[in-house]
């Protein structure tokens, strides 16, 4: 092997090896960076006015909890494909299983969300909220995103919705209940 080319193998060895290192540090970044989506576990959900779709009338999570274990707000919004994929299975689990209560929370306007739901085949309860509540007070980025809220109003989970994903969901529930009966509060 010659000068020039143990010289080029060499270069290219100490570049791959560069690379690698690179990709490597991104990937450990990205899985410490802290999720800052939504409000965190452990703390209260704002009180947020939640308007019907006639906009008659206005109502706070207290009013729409009725005394239950725990709601799941999922926030979509209209034009958002992965919502629209995630709203039918919510409405089956929901059917399937009665402690999980799903609310659809959207910042779109009425008439978007009548299409929304005509198009998804979906009859969940849905509400709308104002976008600047969806940004400021609730810290949302990324759609479709779900909380699970106990009856004191606690958030107890919280992470943008997947098929893949639900099911998890179900299996924590119950968790969440026999904690809250025992302790008056949700698991963090």
């Amino acid at each position: 092997m010659s000068m020039l080319q143990a010289s080029v193998t060499a270069l290219w060895f100490v570049v791959s090896l560069s690379v690698m290192m690179q990709i490597i540090v991104l990937r450990q970044t990205r899985r410490l960076a802290p999720d800052n989506n939504g409000i965190p576990p452990g703390n209260r959900f704002p009180d947020i006015v939640l308007e019907s779709l006639t906009g008659k009338q206005n109502l706070t999570y207290e009013d729409i909890m009725g005394g239950g274990n725990s709601l799941m707000f999922c926030f979509v919004h209209s034009s958002c494909k992965f919502c629209r994929e995630i709203a039918p299975h919510l409405e089956r689990v929901s059917h399937a299983y009665g402690a999980f209560r799903p609310i659809l929370l959207s910042f779109d306007d009425p008439d978007q969300i009548s299409v929304f739901l005509r198009e998804t085949n979906v009859n969940l309860p849905v509400y709308r909220v104002e976008a600047t509540t969806v940004t400021k007070k609730l810290n949302l980025k990324r759609f479709p995103f779900g909380m699970l809220i106990d009856r004191e109003g606690i958030v107890m989970r919280r992470e943008v919705l997947k098929k893949e994903t639900l099911l998890s969901w179900l299996v924590d529930i119950p968790k969440y209940v026999e904690s809250m009966d025992g302790q008056g509060r949700g698991a963090s």
